[in-house]
């Protein structure tokens, strides 16, 4: 991919304060799999351009207000906010992004090299023939079904979230590469085979973000849905409803999960006893606790924070 104006994009993160206020970055996960991000607001009506590569790109909108659109072949192929869209390119094909003036845009494209998904992975090239009901001979193939999908929108932030230079992130940065993209591909699977819509409105979408970025900010917090639903503005069921989409869960259960994954990072991380911990993330009782910690973790937070200890100490 090229940066605006033709300007060569090389691995890192790139600022560009004459052409655009924000940052694009480019990162080389393997041999496989590129990650471009780019949260900006181009200075003028402005391009950036694919590698011309046979290659799989999954491109997500995360932007909350305005479109994405993309130049395929003349094709003109608008991405909603919180929706993606695939193209299978091949290495002569011109394709670009859009960028009007003063307009926010926050994308993130993962471009996967078609030749290694034909020797490792020829399943999901065999499914996507039968998706797109075209062969890679052709120019390219496009899929875009225009609907928000929260629960990509997710992970790709969780993706953006990790320090993809340390090796260890890697791994789980191709961790996260392989859900976005599975998730993709069910939902084209889902979509051909039904006729799935999410009720949900562009500003709802927005406020579950925001939502779901509090909660795990601050899980310690006594939420009710009473509380939550008068500082969104939405309904129970619109409540309910987004954070299935999202998350697969309902509210109450996304919730009690982010108090235990805080509880583990206090674990590892400080020399609070059970108790304290149980009330520091927001619950009253340690049994409770003890309960829902087992269930989730198979292992009982006493024998959990034991083990820690002891690897700390033959550690020092």
């Amino acid at each position: 991919m090229d940066n605006l104006q033709g300007l060569t994009l090389t691995s890192g993160l790139h600022f560009n304060d004459h052409l655009y206020k924000g940052s694009i970055s480019k990162f080389k996960l393997n041999e496989s799999i590129k990650i471009y991000e780019i949260d900006l607001k181009s200075y003028t009506d402005n391009t950036f351009y694919f590698d011309k590569e046979d290659c799989l790109n999954v491109v997500i909108n995360i932007e909350s207000k305005n479109p994405l659109s993309i130049n395929v072949d003349s094709q003109v192929c608008d991405v909603k906010p919180f929706a993606s869209v695939v193209l299978c390119l091949q290495s002569q094909l011109a394709v670009s992004v859009v960028f009007k003036k003063n307009v926010d845009y926050n994308f993130t494209v993962l471009e996967i090299d078609r030749t290694k998904l034909e020797i490792r992975q020829p399943n999901v090239l065999h499914f996507l023939n039968g998706i797109f009901e075209a062969n890679f001979q052709e120019k390219y193939a496009l899929c875009n079904d225009g609907q928000p999908n929260l629960t990509i929108c997710d992970f790709v932030k969780k993706l953006r979230n990790i320090d993809k230079n340390e090796f260890e992130n890697q791994l789980i940065a191709a961790g996260y590469c392989n859900i976005i993209i599975g998730l993709k591909f069910k939902e084209i699977y889902r979509k051909k085979q039904t006729s799935h819509v999410s009720f949900l409105r562009i500003h709802e979408i927005k406020k579950l973000e925001e939502l779901t970025e509090t909660i795990r900010n601050n899980p310690e917090h006594p939420y009710t849905i009473e509380e939550i639903c008068r500082q969104t503005g939405l309904s129970v069921s619109k409540l309910q409803l987004g954070f299935k989409e999202m998350h697969n869960r309902t509210v109450a259960l996304f919730i009690r999960d982010m108090r235990l994954e805080k509880a583990l990072e206090m674990f590892k991380n400080t020399d609070l006893n059970i108790s304290e911990i149980v009330y520091s993330v927001g619950l009253n009782s340690r049994s409770y606790f003890c309960r829902i910690f087992k269930k989730k973790y198979k292992c009982a937070p006493k024998y959990y924070q034991k083990q820690l200890r002891h690897t700390f100490k033959s550690v020092s």
